[in-house]
């Protein structure tokens, strides 16, 4: 059966104000990841899929709390696997970490930021 994932950037920051889809401080970044790991574990999938989560340390401490909590949760699809590095390298980093840490335990990938909710099967 084949093995599939969806590894999502993070960083708890102040975001950019000029574009539409950024939290603008940290605490809205860590509530918008809480909404959509709630969304990803109530949506209904005929795939089975883990999330990876791969947070760039900012050093926000209630962030950080929360990614070290949600690591091995079960979605009922699959699992949440978190890592926490180092703040460089924006999204392609994070998704270049995932990948070279797990290469032999997934098909298939979809890489996406922290600001996206997948709601439909």
């Amino acid at each position: 059966m084949d093995r599939c994932c969806r590894v999502i950037a993070c960083c708890f920051r102040d975001g950019r104000t000029d574009r539409n889809n950024s939290p603008p401080t940290a605490e809205a970044c860590l509530n918008f990841l809480k909404r959509v790991v709630n969304k990803e574990i109530e949506l209904k999938s005929d795939i089975n899929y883990d999330l990876i989560i791969v947070n760039h340390d900012a050093d926000y401490e209630l962030g950080n709390e929360y990614i070290a909590q949600i690591n091995n949760t079960d979605t009922g699809k699959g699992v949440i696997k978190t890592i926490t590095t180092d703040n460089k390298g924006i999204s392609m980093d994070a998704y270049n970490t995932a990948f070279k840490h797990f290469i032999d335990d997934y098909d298939f990938w979809l890489f996406s930021e922290d600001d996206h909710l997948i709601f439909l099967k």
